[in-house]
């Protein structure tokens, strides 16, 4: 079974970004109109179907492949479209916590440098599955330790990875690849079925609204399954 980290990454995004456009007042506010909320609320729906059978290894077939990669297609695009739009509009004020929430990212040359954290985020395992692990990047701060909301001036958890046989003896950071950043603090780790009994060692660092990296993580340890 060959699963796909996009897919991951973007359900751990909507799994924010739909409930808050839910809320009352936020797609009058927003101005986005009830036929694309409508529009989004379905197709987040068919993603959360979809996703679930193509991420079950029982019913992981070239069918639930291609119709979780059919509703990516268009889900994916209508929520880009949709951060552009606005992003780009002068006639709405965005807070951060729309920024947030939505994953706006705004643009480097428009702000002064913000700084990255000076601490590292920790990395845990909330779930284990067959291929999938699931991890929540926290910040190490009490009382912010157990919050799943990222912290002040952090707009990206950037990420990187390496995955070695069960024997095989940590790895010098340079060795690890890079996965995509992400904006959420909980998603999912996704493997393949040739890398079961392998260990994967999972690295992470905050990063600004304009770039600026943090220090990274620890490695964390999963084992595959």
């Amino acid at each position: 079974m060959k699963l796909n980290q996009k897919y991951a990454d973007f359900m751990a995004e909507m799994a924010v970004t739909v409930p808050y456009l839910l809320i009352t007042g936020t797609p009058a506010r927003l101005g986005v109109s009830t036929t694309r909320m409508a529009s989004i609320t379905t197709n987040n729906g068919i993603l959360i179907g979809k996703y679930g059978i193509y991420a079950d290894p029982n019913t992981h077939t070239p069918a639930s492949v291609a119709n979780v990669k059919a509703i990516y297609d268009i889900f994916h695009p209508e929520i880009l479209a949709l951060r552009q739009q606005l992003k780009n509009d002068m006639d709405i004020t965005l807070t951060g916590e729309d920024c947030a929430a939505l994953f706006i990212h705004i643009d480097v040359e428009k702000r002064t440098k913000v700084p990255a954290p000076k601490f590292s985020p920790i990395n845990h395992i909330e779930k284990r599955t067959h291929l999938v692990a699931t991890v929540f990047t926290s910040n190490p701060n009490p009382p912010h330790d157990t919050e799943k909301s990222k912290p002040v001036d952090v707009a990206q958890i950037g990420r990187k990875m390496i995955i070695v046989e069960l024997d095989e003896a940590l790895p010098a950071q340079d060795k690890y690849v890079p996965l995509n950043s992400i904006g959420v603090t909980v998603y999912d780790i996704v493997f393949q079925l040739e890398e079961i009994g392998k260990v994967a060692y999972l690295i992470t660092w905050y990063i600004s609204p304009t770039g600026e990296t943090g220090p990274v993580s620890d490695p964390l340890k999963i084992n595959i399954i």
